[in-house]
């Protein structure tokens, strides 16, 4: 029995006298060259040959064929059939319906009508008749009766009558203030003025506005520079005193002091303020105003140097400026 290193070797022999005899055999064939064939040219189908279309014949129509005759079939007379045997039929007896379902109504509530008003009516005043006139008689025995008892009725409450007017008195409206003529002005520097004199008949006027109306009042400086305006016909109570302004008019006829000066705004117009208020009477105040003359007078006629104005005006009398 062989060995498989034998059946091993034996197979390896084989194989190599295959490759020796194949390799002699191709040694003995000679090589031929072939050249690669010529390369692919495409070559498009023919055009689809039309065949002419074949040769058109007309052919008429047949004639029309003559239509069949006309018979007229008149209709069948109508078939009365019987009529369909009567039957009675007796109506059905009545169906009994159920009552209505009942429903309990509870009674409305009590309606608690609310009591009348109350009007007190006082009773009328006590009429006082005439006395009736004396008869003496004479008065008769004392009987002996027993006396009713004393009851006390209170008078009716007073009764108050509206008054007309809720102000019967109109209320008086003044404005007060006081007018100055600054007789040696330094119109550079007014701060600087001085020799201050009270201004008799000095013009002073009061505007106030009310609503789309304005109203004015006019009075004139007494102889120690005060005045005292009635305003009138102006609400005060309705518009009050904040819309209301004095302010100098005119000066006193043939015064060389005639030129309004800013002193306190008395040239344009200066606000009022209250100085006393009572239920019958509104008294309002502007400060002071000025006028000054265009060039010191006077014992000051001479100078218009502010400072020489006060050493005169120290060693001159207060009087008033006319």
């Amino acid at each position: 029995m062989a060995t498989p290193a034998w059946s091993h070797a034996k197979a390896q022999w084989v194989v190599a006298m295959l490759a020796l005899l194949v390799g002699s055999a191709m040694a003995t064939e000679p090589y031929y060259y072939s050249s690669p064939p010529p390369p692919y040219e495409y070559k498009s189908p023919p055009p689809p040959v039309k065949s002419p279309p074949p040769p058109y014949e007309y052919k008429s129509p047949p004639p029309p064929s003559p239509p069949p005759p006309y018979y007229y079939h008149s209709p069948p007379p109508p078939v009365k059939s019987p009529p369909p045997p009567y039957y009675y039929h007796s109506p059905p007896p009545p169906v009994k319906s159920p009552p209505p379902p009942y429903y309990y109504n509870y009674p409305p509530p009590p309606v608690k009508s609310l009591p009348p008003p109350y009007y007190y009516n006082s009773p009328p005043p006590p009429v006082k008749s005439p006395p009736p006139p004396y008869v003496y008689s004479s008065p008769p025995p004392p009987p002996k009766s027993y006396t009713p008892p004393y009851y006390y009725s209170s008078p009716p409450p007073p009764v108050s009558y509206p008054h007309p007017h809720p102000h019967p008195h109109p209320l008086v409206f003044k404005v007060v203030g006081k007018v100055y003529c600054y007789r040696c002005y330094d119109w550079t520097h007014p701060k600087k003025s001085h020799d201050k004199k009270h201004l008799q008949g000095a013009v002073v006027e009061v505007t106030c506005k009310a609503g789309d109306k304005t109203v004015k009042a006019y009075g004139k400086t007494k102889n120690n520079g005060k005045y005292a305006i009635t305003v009138k016909g102006y609400n005060y109570r309705k518009y009050g005193g904040d819309v209301c302004t004095a302010k100098l008019h005119a000066p006193p006829k043939g015064s060389p002091c005639n030129i309004p000066t800013d002193y306190h705004w008395g040239n344009k117009g200066a606000k009022l303020h209250v100085k006393s208020k009572t239920k019958d009477e509104v008294v309002l105040y502007a400060k002071s105003f000025a006028y000054a003359p265009k060039k010191p007078y006077g014992e000051f006629s001479s100078t218009t140097n502010p400072d020489l104005c006060l050493q005169v005006s120290a060693s001159s009398n207060p009087n008033i400026c006319l």
